[in-house]
Parts: structure tokens; sequence; C-alpha cells
């Protein structure tokens, strides 16, 4: 049955994602709210570890975690916007895994203004998401996993409501230490529009991503491609007037990760995202946005986690994640 399952969604993506547009609704959900996955360039549904929080990039990863866990997360995404998770896995038997996850993005307090500049006082702007995961590994070397997201969003007075869904598939060798996954993110629909009026499409989002760690050296090499499904110019071109080429279209698509692993509980990551770094240029300079570097330990069951990026020209972002072997 679980297989019937993956083989559908596998059918099913290209048409859920041949609608995908760069105006869409949820952005929230393209931040990382894993300190791993932000230090390797925000986008990583390949690293093979006893780490839950990676499973939020990639569900078919949560038969990675051996053990139940409890995992908080916090970011400093900007100045008075800053972002908060919690997250609690464990499995029904060696093969089947659940998790269930809530995410809470906050934009501080802001004036509220007439079309006059009168200030009429203060409001609060607010994303969150509550989700389920469940995963299941087929055999020695093929997982699956399937995430149920569903959305709210309040800006003042007005809300939306939504749904969406995350498929993933992984290939494992652990001989080699090989990882290949595929990743549908953010398939579903917008319930409820702020205002009623048309209603907005998800971030939908089809990656690809390879893992190898070195044979003779503690470095393992992650290359993702995002945003398969969308070959139009970004947002920023499109609001600019240019148009791209197809070779920086292309560029664009990769994430490149770079793990040193000394031991098995000690990492320090290196990332570069060259869609956010494209976006981010401005007067020709990155001001190394897209660049990003993390680090993290165990502790005999504490898991730690620290990652640093660029996702503005003008402002860094900071996060941290605390897991808890139970």
């Amino acid at each position: 049955m679980m297989k019937r399952l993956a083989l559908i969604a596998i059918l099913a993506v290209p048409a859920l994602l041949s609608g995908a547009q760069n105006n869409n609704t949820y952005e929230f959900l393209n931040i990382p709210v894993s300190a791993r996955a932000a230090a390797l360039g925000g986008q990583n549904i390949t690293i093979i570890e006893n780490d839950f929080t990676m499973a939020s990039q990639n569900p078919a990863l949560l038969p990675c975690v051996s053990q139940r866990n409890i995992s908080l997360s916090y970011m400093h995404y900007m100045k008075g916007v800053n972002i908060a998770a919690a997250s609690y896995s464990s499995f029904i038997n060696e093969r089947l895994g659940w998790a269930v996850n809530a995410e809470y993005m906050g934009y501080g307090k802001m004036t509220r203004a007439d079309m006059y500049g009168n200030q009429l006082g203060e409001f609060t702007a607010k994303d969150m998401a509550m989700s389920a995961t469940f995963s299941y590994e087929f055999n020695d070397y093929w997982s699956g996993g399937v995430t149920g997201k569903f959305l709210y969003s309040g800006y003042d007075t007005y809300s939306s409501l939504g749904i969406g869904f995350d498929f993933g598939l992984n290939y494992y060798k652990e001989q080699t230490d090989f990882s290949f996954s595929i990743v549908a993110r953010n398939l579903g629909a917008q319930l409820k529009h702020y205002t009623g009026g048309t209603k907005e499409k998800l971030p939908a989002n089809l990656l690809i991503g390879i893992s190898k760690r070195l044979a003779h050296a503690p470095l393992r090499l992650s290359v993702t491609m995002q945003e398969l499904q969308n070959w139009k110019n970004s947002a920023i071109n499109e609001a600019n007037g240019t148009e791209q080429k197809f070779f920086n279209k292309l560029i664009n698509k990769f994430v490149f990760g770079l793990d040193f692993i000394p031991t098995k509980n000690l990492y320090v990551g290196l990332g570069y995202n060259c869609k956010i770094a494209s976006d981010m240029t401005v007067n020709g300079s990155t001001h190394w946005a897209g660049l990003t570097f993390g680090a993290g330990m165990r502790i005999k069951k504490f898991r730690i986690g620290a990652s640093y990026a660029r996702y503005h020209v003008s402002a860094s972002s900071f996060m941290v994640n605390l897991s808890l072997s139970l």
C-alpha cells in the first residue's frame, strides 16, 4: 500500500506543480527551520544523519532518526521578525515513523494608518503552520515520506487558511555514503483568501539532490537543485523588466553545501544558495547574500545546532536548534 501511494505521489507531482508562479502566498514555508539545512545553503534534502530536524526538508529522511526526539528551534530572521518551531518524533515500528510540528512566524507590531497617513494605532501580523509527517522505509536503500500541513495567516483584521503537502523519496547506500532524494514541497491550496478575492497559490517547490561523503576525508558534499518546476524569470527580474538568460536561470537552481565531520558528534557546515545571491544583488554586489554557515554538536542525549545566513541585503539571520533524544 505504501509503495502504491509513493508511486501515485511521484506521478502526480508534474501536474500539481505545472501551475506554480512567482506570486504565491505563505512564503514563510520557504524558510528553513533546521539549523543544519540553513547552514548548508537553506535547502538540503539528502543529509543522512540522526538529526530529526532534517525531516522538515524531506519527510523521507525521518527513518534516519533512531529514537524519539523533541526539538525546539528559534530564528531571528530580521529586525522585528522572529520564527519559532517545536517538533516531536516517534516510531510505530522499525520501518514506520511519524512526527508532528508547529511553526510560528511573527512580524512584530506595525503602525496602522489611513490613506492620508494619519496613524490609527498598531496591529500585528503572523503566519502559522501545524504539520504531521509519516515516513516508511521500503528496504535497506529506499524510504519515502509525506507531510500534511494546516496553514494560517493573520494580518491585522485579515486572515487566510490553507492546506499543503510535502512528498519525499530518498535512496541511500550506506557502503559508499551516497544519498539521492527527490522532494515536492507545498502542494496544496488556499482554502480562505484574506479578503474573499481570488485564491493564491502555495510556493510549490520541486527539488532533487545528492550528497556524497569523501572516501578519505571527513568531508561531505551536497548539491541540491530547487524550483525545477519554474523556469520563468524571478519575481525581482520581472519587477525590473529584465530578462534572465537560460544559463543564469540554470545556475540559480543550484544550492551547494559542504560538511566537515571530524567526529560523529560534531559538524561544521558551509553553503551557498545561488538564487538568493542573484536575487539580492544590488549594484553588482551580493553583500554576501546566499552564503551560509553553521555548526552543531551532540552531547549525550542533547543535540545543538546554530547557523548564520543572509536572506536580505540589509539583515542577517541567526538560527539555533536544540534537540533531546527521549
